[in-house]
Formats: C-alpha cells, sequence, structure tokens
C-alpha cells in the first residue's frame, strides 16, 4: 500500500488521483494485518492534503464539481 501510495501521491502534481483499499473482513481481522493498515494510515495521515473518506463522499464532492463546470 506504502509504494502504490507514493506513487500516486507524486502523480497527483497533475491532478487528483484516487487510492481504494479493499479490506476483507476475515483477512484484515487478523493482529499481523491490521497493525500493518495502522501503520499504512498513520504513513499517509502525514500528509496534510491527503482526503480519507467514504465512496458516498466521493461522489458527492464529483458530482458537486460537475454540477459546478456546467454553470
Amino acid at each position: 500500500m506504502k509504494e502504490s501510495f507514493e506513487v500516486l501521491y507524486a502523480e497527483a502534481a497533475q491532478g487528483p488521483r484516487m487510492m481504494s483499499i479493499g479490506l476483507h473482513p476475515r483477512m484484515v481481522g487478523r493482529p499481523g494485518r491490521i497493525r500493518a493498515l495502522k501503520r499504512f494510515f498513520d504513513y499517509a495521515g502525514q500528509y496534510s492534503d491527503v482526503w480519507f473518506t467514504t465512496r458516498e463522499a466521493i461522489a458527492l464532492d464529483w458530482l458537486a464539481r460537475q454540477g459546478s463546470a456546467d454553470a
């Protein structure tokens, strides 16, 4: 995840990028994996211009931006 994040963050200089992390409950619920996920969020959270959000919030933001483009 960290490698993907770093590539996408660098590419974001040219425009918005999105990283989606899919989590299967039976896999992420293992102690070592949940710790790794926490470390990733701690790492990515150090960047002030990174947005952690839900799919719904992304869709609403996109719709709002499209609406303003039509005006």
